[in-house]
Formats: structure tokens, sequence, C-alpha cells
């Protein structure tokens, strides 16, 4: 028994245990020389070992001398000849794909992305596609509702024959509750796992919270657009880094963040800590190179997106105020780093017997989450693909069996009476 996964769903915190059932099998490996790259079709995809933060190299895969795999093309593609594969199981129920080629200097210049589930050489079925129809270099895409354990297939291609490398990011997580958009509503977040906000509309009831500080361009003009609002409190001393990078290739991403003097509802007081409304293309956020604490309006020689990180304290309480300035209504990953932690419940559970396990036996999870800093209310279960039970709710302890052999994914997400 291993621990697997341990995500983040705001206000909800989950944990994941992976569990092998008995199996016999027999594996003959033949080696191939092929000119095509090696995930030409579907059943040569590339595996993706751990999908909840992976990003390849700037120009690691390529679409060039790939041929027609032969499941024509997908919904939204122009047509199809130079398709590569890519496959990972999922640990969490939203996945955000992003796939860059020109846009970062990398050589494919249209780049096509879907989504499928199913089985190769079979039936597979398209979740979601989205072709780079401006030629913009980049192209991404986000699910939501997958199935934990089940195998899902990225397939990469080029607009209008195109062919050339790119690099290709996934984001496996729990899709948060939306958070609010002022900042006595925004999500409470219990971890740093990262996690995406798919849509940001409007800037709430309190549609200036950022004035005073770099999001406001000028005295009593609008500092919010299409807005959203984290917050936490900080469980060590520790430095906090993030990357918040827009779904939308040329979004121009801002932020505000902030300390909250008197706890995690002292909104009335709160004192700006860093800034950032540059309009320099891509990712923003806080890092441990950078020496300017703001970045203002446009952009201006020596700024870089990102600002310097903060030193977390132990009890202290954050927000932070995140921007859309371009008003597309699309929204944001988010990626944390740094030595501080968050803090909030601590899901686990112990799963018995950890040996032995057959087909036709059950086995019992026991919750023994803690949390010390409220009470735990509320227990939701996700017992995987070919769970009998599938899910359940309540602390347990829960039996469980299989109708398959193989890997098997198992999250628990707690909720507490503090929010988180």
């Amino acid at each position: 028994m291993k621990l697997i996964y341990e995500n983040i769903t705001p206000p909800k915190k989950r944990h994941f245990r992976q569990l092998s059932l008995l199996a016999l099998m027999l594996f003959i490996s033949v080696s191939c020389l092929h000119a095509q790259p090696i995930n030409d079709d579907c059943e040569q995809a590339v595996s993706i070992s751990d999908p909840t933060a992976y990003c390849s190299g700037k120009s690691e895969f390529t679409t060039a001398a790939a041929t027609d795999s032969g499941y024509g093309p997908s919904g939204c593609w122009d047509q199809i000849s130079n398709d590569v594969w890519f496959e990972f199981v999922a640990r969490a129920t939203g996945v955000n794909i992003v796939i860059n080629g020109r846009n970062i200097g990398s050589t494919l210049r249209s780049p096509q992305a879907s989504l499928y589930y199913g089985n190769c050489g079979g039936t597979i079925q398209e979740l979601e596609c989205q072709t780079d129809a401006v030629n913009s270099g980049g192209v991404a895409l986000v699910e939501n509702g997958l199935v934990i354990g089940a195998t899902y297939y990225i397939r990469v291609s080029g607009r209008g024959n195109l062919a050339g490398t790119f690099q290709l990011c996934v984001t496996n997580f729990n899709p948060p509750v939306t958070p609010g958009q002022d900042c006595r509503t925004g999500a409470i977040l219990c971890d740093k796992s990262a996690f995406v906000v798919q849509s940001l509309t409007g800037s709430g009831q309190l549609t200036n919270e950022g004035r005073g500080t770099c999001l406001e361009p000028n005295p009593g003009s609008q500092s919010e657009d299409q807005s959203t609002w984290l917050r936490w409190t900080a469980a060590n001393n520790g430095t906090l880094t993030f990357d918040i990078t827009p779904l939308k290739n040329g979004d121009d991403i801002d932020f505000a963040l902030y300390e909250l003097p008197g706890g995690i509802e002292d909104c009335q007081n709160k004192k700006v800590l860093r800034c950032n409304a540059t309009s320099c293309d891509g990712p923003t956020g806080l890092n441990l190179t950078s020496q300017d604490i703001t970045e203002d309006f446009n952009c201006e020689p020596g700024e870089d997106r990102y600002v310097r990180f903060i030193d977390m304290e132990a009890g202290k309480s954050y927000g932070l105020l995140i921007n859309n300035f371009d008003n597309t209504g699309i929204g944001f990953r988010i990626q944390w780093g740094g030595t501080g932690e968050f803090l909030g419940p601590e899901p686990d559970f112990t799963i018995s017997p950890l040996t032995g396990l057959r087909c036709d036996q059950d086995f019992t999870v026991t919750d023994i989450s803690v949390f010390s800093n409220g009470n735990i209310i509320n227990y939701e279960w996700n017992f995987g693909l070919r769970a009998i039970p599938d899910q359940a709710s309540g602390k347990g302890p829960h039996s469980i069996n299989y109708s398959s052999f193989g890997d098997k994914f198992i999250s628990l997400t707690v909720t507490s009476d503090k929010g988180v």
C-alpha cells in the first residue's frame, strides 16, 4: 500500500491511496524501429505517470512524421494526418490540458487537441475538443466529471496539416467550489494542490476592492473587471510562491496579495503585500528570484510578470485577488510553491486487509482523519473505477469490492466546520 495522491477541493480536501488486486499476466515485448514518433498511434500513447501537475520540456514532443491514426478528425478539427497520442489515469475529477507550440518558441504553429475516454483499437468517446483557429500557437481545454482510476487519452495534431514540436502540460485536479468574487466570499484553501478556475465573470458586489493598489491604473478608476478571491491561513512559518497561468493564451491576468490582519474574515483591514498588473504576456505570480514587489500597468523594461515571494507566518491569514483585465470570461490555472503550508484538515484512512486482496473478497476502509483547528462535519468517499459501491458518505467504516483487477484509486473528501 502506498500513498498515491493528495489534492484540494476548496473548501474541501481529498486524500488518495492506491492498492493492487492480485492478477497473473504474461507480457511479450517486441522492439521495432519507426520513422514516426513513438506515440504515432493510440495503442502506443505516451503514458503520463503523474498527471496532477505535469509539464513536458519546451519542445519535447513533435507531430513531425506522424501519420493518420485512423480515427478520423475530432469534432472541432479541420482535418487529420499527423496526430500523436498520450494517456493518463485520472486521480481527480477535472483536467486542464495545455498545448504550447509557437507561442513559447517551439515550432508547432496551430495546435489542435482532444480528450477521449474508451479503449484504443475499440470504441473511444470524444469528451472535449479545441483547435487554434487564430494561429496563436497554443491551445487549452478543460473537462470535468472524470472517473477516478479510469484511463483517458489526449490526441494532438496541427491545424492545416502543419507539424512541429510542442510542450504538453496536464493538471488533473478536483474542481474547486466556485470562488467568490468578493474577499468575504472568497474560497478558503486548505492545502497547496494545483487547481483550475474555469471562468471569471464580473467583479462581485464590491466592485473596487483592489483600489489603492497597482490594479487601479488611475486614482478613482475601476480596479476589477472579471475577478475572484482565494483565502487561506498559514500552517507554519515559510515562503510562498505561486504561478497563475491564463487558460486563454494572451489573456492579461493581474493580482494583488493581501495580509488579513484580524483573521480570514478580516477583509475590511486587509494590507496589500504584493501586486502585479503588468501587461506582459504569459504566467504571473511570486517567485524566488524577483526583487520587486509591484509591477504596474503596461509592459515596461525590467518587468517579467513576477514579483518577490513572501514569508508567511504561522496563524496569519492571507487573501489573493485575481483579475482578468482582458474581460474574456476565461479563467486560469494556479500552482503553489515555497516552504509554507496552508492550514486545513488532514484526511487519511486505513485499508484492511493490506495484502492478499482478491476479486471475491471485500475489504474495509476506515477513516483516521484529523483537524486540530475544528471539527470535521462531512465525509465524501469515491472508490473509483468498477468499485462496489463506487461512492459513499459518512465517516464509515465502509466495505468495498472491485469487479476488475489492477490498480485502484480511492479518494476521501472532508469538510470542516471552519469552511475548509
